[in-house]
């Protein structure tokens, strides 16, 4: 449809264009995503790992003093 549209637009304009790499273009499925696997693990995201780090402490912290409720 909007192809076309620029194909008339074209022939008004007396342009010589051919539409068929555009359609191409439009109507084919882009190439799946490539990941990058090597990239990550150098980088190691050092902000992930504080974030778990704190998690895992606030969750050790509170277990403990859980355990110290039982105790008393």
């Amino acid at each position: 449809m909007k192809v076309e549209l620029l194909q008339e637009i074209a022939r008004e304009n007396s342009i010589n264009w051919d539409a068929k790499s555009l359609e191409q273009r439009l109507y084919t499925r882009p190439p799946p995503p490539q990941h990058h696997h090597k990239d990550e693990a150098n980088n190691d995201h050092p902000e992930k790992k504080a974030i778990s780090r704190l998690s895992f402490q606030s969750r050790k912290e509170e277990s403990l003093d859980d355990n110290n409720k039982n105790e008393s």
